[in-house]
């Protein structure tokens, strides 16, 4: 049910955070299926475009806005092409926090070590300031 204060940026978030989590525990356990991947991706899709309904009235940049923007950056869309083709790495992108007026997303792969060991690799911080969009690299 909505209210004024339902704060859908840490609903969208904590949804994200267990989808995504699922996901990594079935690609990294070589468990999940070109099925799996879809119905994630579609449910993903599905959250998304629910949470772009629920942006600022003030035209600002929300948290979801921001990873889509960087998202759509010609050299993350490189990335994400490239680590989906190996077998023991998962691209990833998420909201990390907000840092003055930017949002910071975190570009990254999750790395199968074996059966239960992984780790991460960043291939970037990226800050989106809020009220222009204007993206700014870490490195």
């Amino acid at each position: 049910m909505r209210g004024k204060n339902t704060d859908y940026s840490a609903v969208f978030r904590m949804l994200m955070v267990v989808a995504t989590a699922a996901y990594v525990s079935l690609s990294v356990s070589g468990i999940a299926t070109a099925k799996d991947t879809e119905i994630s991706k579609a449910k993903t899709s599905s959250i998304t475009a629910k949470k772009r309904t629920m942006g600022s009235a003030k035209g600002k940049m929300t948290e979801q806005g921001a990873v889509d923007r960087v998202m759509q950056m010609p050299e993350v869309k490189a990335f994400f092409r490239d680590v989906s083709k190996s077998k023991i790495a998962k691209p990833a992108i998420d909201f990390d926090r907000k840092e003055g007026d930017a949002y910071v997303i975190h570009v990254y792969e999750v790395v199968n070590d074996g059966p239960d060991n992984s780790h991460t690799a960043t291939k970037n911080w990226y800050y989106v300031n809020i009220k222009t969009g204007k993206i700014t690299k870490e490195f």
